[in-house]
Parts: C-alpha cells; structure tokens; sequence
C-alpha cells in the first residue's frame, strides 16, 4: 500500500507529452507554447517530433526538458524521417530554473531572463545574436551546440554581470561577447 502511494505521488510529478507540428499527426500538442500552458506538474518532459513546420516562439515560465524526438516509432520515421524540430523566439523567465533544451533547431534567438538552464546538442541558426542575456543570469551550460550566422553576427552575448556559465565543445561562425562584470566562463 504504501508502495502503491508513493507512487502514485511521483507521477502527479513527472509529464511526458509529445509536440508536432505537422498536420494530421494527431499529437498531445501542436505548439510549444500550448504545451507549456497545460503542463501542470512539476516536472514536464516534452518530445519535439521532427517537422517541416515550425514549433513557434514560447514565453516559459515552468520547468521543462524539451527534448528533439529522433525515431522512437515506426510512425515518426515515416511521417517525418529526420525533419528538425524548428523553435522561434524563446523567452526564458522566472520559474523555468532547470529547464534544458537537448537537439532543437532554434530559428530566432533565446532571450535569458533567469538561471539554471542548459542548451545541449541544439542548432542555432539565426542572422543575429542567438542566445542574448536580458538579466543578471548564472549557471547556465551550452554544450556542444552548433551556432549558425549566415553573416557575421554574434552567437551568444552576455551583457549583464553573470556568473558560473559553462560554454564547451560548441562550434561558432560568429562571436562571442561579454560584459566587462562577467565571471565564470
């Protein structure tokens, strides 16, 4: 019995949702923002099947782990082969601490307005900065990525006082800036 509640406690807990943009894919949810509204748990994991259309921006403001689905089913494969997950504008805001972002293709940048966050193995690729902190940000690992600029713009730009950011094994066409108050890189 006691087993049983336990249980059934850590899954009022823990989310899986699938997010597809494609037409007539019969997902939980088409857009990245309408799965972020509903996610009323603590911790949601959100599997990004690949698209030719696009995720759209998403304002958060809850933990997430969004995840690029590569061929869990014989279904994603044949409707979508290897399509990227393409993401618009992200605003990462208070409450969203610990969220990470692993194989996306963001298309516009990820504005920081918070900590604790991690962009690991994701495509950036945008004609301008793309990942540009808002905030006084720390704890924050790019891992890993690759930065896109079709001109030579900034990849990331950290212009407030910041602290314990992790940037490894990452590929840039662009640059990299900070503010005069940055420490931990």
């Amino acid at each position: 019995m006691i087993l049983y509640v336990s249980f059934t406690t850590y899954q009022r807990f823990l989310q899986q949702f699938g997010v597809n943009a494609t037409p007539n894919s019969d997902p939980d949810f088409t857009t990245l923002q309408a799965a972020h509204d509903n996610a009323s748990v603590l911790a949601v994991t959100l599997y990004l099947e690949g698209s030719t259309f696009d995720y759209g921006a998403l304002n958060i403001s809850k933990q997430l782990t969004i995840i690029k689905m590569v061929i869990s089913s014989v279904k994603i494969l044949i409707h979508n082969g290897i399509s990227p997950s393409k993401i618009s504008a992200v605003y990462c805001y208070a409450g969203c601490e610990g969220t990470k972002f692993t194989g996306c293709t963001f298309l516009a940048p990820v504005y920081l307005y918070t900590n604790n966050l991690t962009f690991e193995r994701n495509y950036f690729d945008y004609t301008s900065t793309q990942i540009y902190s808002q905030a006084n940000c720390s704890d924050i690992l790019i891992l890993g990525n690759y930065f896109y600029s079709h001109i030579s713009w900034t990849n990331l730009a950290f212009n407030q006082t910041h602290s314990n950011i992790l940037v490894a094994n990452n590929f840039f066409t662009g640059s990299v800036t900070v503010s005069s108050n940055f420490s931990g890189i």
